[in-house]
């Protein structure tokens, strides 16, 4: 996601739709158990703010 891609205020939820082939670490509000197993099945880390 682009910098400055969400409001400053808004909460976001990640979801996990789709695949993910590439490491990434995400920090969010949420995440959904789904979202948060792909994440961390790439190598990635998925941090709760």
């Amino acid at each position: 996601m682009a910098k400055g891609a969400v409001r400053k205020n808004a909460l976001v939820k990640v979801l996990g739709d789709g695949k993910l082939t590439a490491k990434v670490d995400v920090s969010a509000h949420k995440f959904s158990g789904s979202a948060r197993a792909k994440i961390t099945a790439a190598g990635g880390s998925a941090t709760e703010l």
